[in-house]
């Protein structure tokens, strides 16, 4: 009997997650926990950034649209009319701190809670960020236990 050569290697890999949140927190949704629902924007040019976010926050009853560049953004901010805006910094078209200038001059958005979102948080982003009008900067990758606690400020 011969044996076969098989050519190819097969990986497991175990990715633990760690959360600060408890089992009931995870579980909570807002309309639950007696916390408001919020509409909020999401303005990242990664996908899969803008995506893992918006499935974080929908997880836990939010209401969220994605916009892929800084124009988009804006123009989604005035028709949609978030409560939060969670935008990164470096974004085609209008970076996010054209994006935060552009919706405080807009009283249609003056009043939306902004957030920063960089891969960049050293104290000159965070100063810079804070002169356009962001209310908090949050560095990449953002921790859910995080976002949530900033979501429950809203």
């Amino acid at each position: 009997m011969t044996s076969r050569n098989r050519c190819g290697s097969t990986f497991a890999f175990h990715i633990p997650f760690q959360s600060d949140l408890t089992e009931t927190e995870v579980r909570a949704t807002p309309s639950a926990a007696g916390a408001r629902v919020c509409r909020v924007l999401i303005i990242e040019d990664n996908a899969d950034a803008a995506e893992t976010l918006r499935d974080l926050l929908e997880m836990a009853g939010h209401q969220v649209e994605l916009a892929y560049s800084g124009p988009t953004g804006v123009e989604m901010a005035r028709r949609v009319r978030p409560d939060i805006v969670l935008c990164d910094l470096g974004l085609p078209g209008m970076d996010g701190y054209e994006v935060a200038a552009a919706l405080r001059q807009d009283p249609a958005t003056a009043h939306v809670r902004l957030i920063a979102i960089s891969g960049y948080a050293h104290e000159d982003d965070l100063r810079r960020s804070s002169h356009a009008g962001f209310e908090s900067h949050l560095m990449k990758p953002v921790e859910p236990s995080l976002l949530h606690q900033f979501m429950l400020r809203s």
